[in-house]
């Protein structure tokens, strides 16, 4: 067939193949793409790093857990236990698992301090204000030392007299630095 002259220039007819501008009839049309199917699962027998690994929270050299399902080692078993999310793809962490295989639990216990170790560091913040903050207004840090081995800051320290805590006469204020 010979090509026949169109007005409009959009469609011919050559051999016996009819071109239009967008595509060829007869030639194979791209084909839609179906609806996105969620990648296969991934393979439950990934080994484990033999070895400690760097945990990517807390930077220290330790046994990392895997996650399921997508079989990520990115943390150590502390960190994992507050993890939702993988770091790495983002899908939700349904088991930890250790590497001898054992199912790592997460327990409101590993969350939520004991009351013994809230007690101490209460303890600790309290002898921290006792031993670095101005014992007459608690709010700015003791500076000043008398000779008679206490102290207080600057500003309260202006007016005194005798010593707040052992009532002995001030005869010298000396500035810490």
């Amino acid at each position: 067939m010979t090509p026949i002259p169109s007005t409009s220039g959009a469609t011919q007819l050559t051999g016996n193949r009819k071109v239009s501008r967008n595509r060829v009839e007869g030639a194979a049309a791209p084909k839609a793409s179906p609806k996105a199917t969620p990648p296969p699962p991934p393979p439950t027998n990934v080994p484990f790093h033999i070895g400690p690994q760097e945990c990517i929270v807390c930077d220290e050299k330790l046994q990392l857990i895997k996650f399921e399902p997508c079989q990520h080692q990115i943390s150590c078993e502390e960190c994992g236990l507050r993890m939702k999310k993988c770091l790495r793809c983002g899908v939700q962490i349904e088991r930890r698992i250790a590497a001898g295989g054992r199912v790592v639990f997460s327990s409101d216990q590993t969350r939520v301090p004991s009351a013994d170790r809230l007690r101490y560091l209460e303890n600790k913040i309290q002898e921290y204000e006792e031993t670095h903050y101005c014992s007459i207004c608690m709010e700015r840090t003791r500076d000043v030392a008398f000779l008679c081995g206490h102290g207080a800051c600057s500003r309260c320290a202006e007016t005194l007299r005798t010593c707040h805590m052992c009532r002995k006469t001030i005869l010298r204020k000396i500035n810490l630095y």
